[in-house]
């Protein structure tokens, strides 16, 4: 083939890989991302103790959590983990969720370490609005607020968690100790806990809590090759 053709060949694929990616980003956001099946939030930690090789390989475990996704059955809203003030709600900083993965990853590059982590104030958030299917939150610290933060309206613990009911699953960052209020919210809420050396393994492994996975990690073995950072 002469190269006079082969850049031909090259220009028309080209232009026809355009044309086909542009017409299914199209697609996708006529899809209704709060009438598909899986609609998760993702709880990313911004907190100040998160340094910013930890906020990257977060971000880059995102990325990978949403490439094992498929916005025909999965929509995703991101909401940050961190506040100057945690008496204030628009501290927090949140997406829509969205089918449009790319709007969620031009949303996470944006965001950097500030702040304390007030986790039960977030999640109490969340649960309110009674749109998410799951959550998966990930920290690499304890939470800055109290407890009851997360029950205003009810009266029990045990009332916030189950109406209505959201599996939470989630991440300590850093193996050296039990994470107890990350452990314990993952109980209440009939989802799971589990720990990662780094957020390197962060970047790695997130990907895995994605709806793809969700029947391989009820295999204990499964969540245990999971947190040694083994490919599943």
């Amino acid at each position: 083939m002469s190269n006079e053709l082969q850049k031909k060949v090259k220009l028309q694929t080209g232009t026809n890989l355009g044309a086909l990616r542009a017409r299914a980003v199209a697609e996708v956001k006529k899809i209704n991302p709060l009438t598909v099946p899986n609609r998760y939030v993702i709880s990313f930690d911004t907190s100040g103790s998160m340094s910013t090789k930890d906020i990257n390989d977060a971000k880059a475990g995102v990325n990978a959590f949403l490439d094992s996704c498929s916005p025909l059955d999965t929509s995703v809203s991101i909401v940050t983990l961190s506040c100057t003030n945690i008496n204030e709600e628009t501290d927090f900083k949140q997406t829509d969720f969205l089918c449009d993965y790319d709007a969620i990853r031009a949303f996470v590059h944006t965001l950097t370490n500030d702040g304390g982590t007030p986790l039960y104030r977030q999640l109490y958030e969340v649960l309110q609005k009674e749109t998410a299917t799951r959550i998966v939150v990930f920290s690499d610290g304890e939470p800055t607020d109290p407890i009851t933060n997360l029950f205003d309206n009810v009266k029990t613990e045990e009332e916030c968690f189950k109406c209505p009911y959201v599996p939470i699953d989630t991440i300590h960052i850093g193996g050296n100790h039990t994470n107890n209020a990350l452990k314990h919210i993952s109980h209440m809420s009939g989802g799971s806990y589990y720990t990662f050396e780094n957020a390197a393994m962060l970047r790695k492994q997130l990907k895995y809590l994605s709806p793809r996975f969700q029947l391989q990690l009820t295999n204990p073995e499964v969540r245990a090759r999971l947190e040694r950072g083994e490919t599943l």
